[in-house]
């Protein structure tokens, strides 16, 4: 299934359950070969970011993004990304 949405879609995105608590997302990264990962602000702890960014990459996945967001009432008030190889 996921080969044959790479031939049409430039990305694809698969929305797994958490990472620090589940084995999914290490799951689906092997067989995406990239990763994002999403963190939220003044929420998730950077250690933990950090762990889950280091698990992804043991897959051999690449992982490209690291977003630190706060949601407002207007939406994302803030976000930044870190891209790691």
């Amino acid at each position: 299934l996921l080969e044959s949405q790479r031939q049409t879609f430039d990305y694809i995105f698969i929305d797994t359950p958490p990472a620090t608590r589940y084995a999914d997302a290490q799951s689906v990264a092997f067989q995406a070969g990239s990763a994002m990962v999403l963190a939220r602000r003044d929420h998730t702890r950077l250690a933990d970011t950090a762990g889950v960014v280091r698990q992804l990459s043991d897959t051999g996945a690449r992982a490209l993004l690291a977003l630190a967001y706060a949601r407002g009432s207007g939406g994302l008030k803030r976000a930044f990304s870190a891209g790691r190889r």
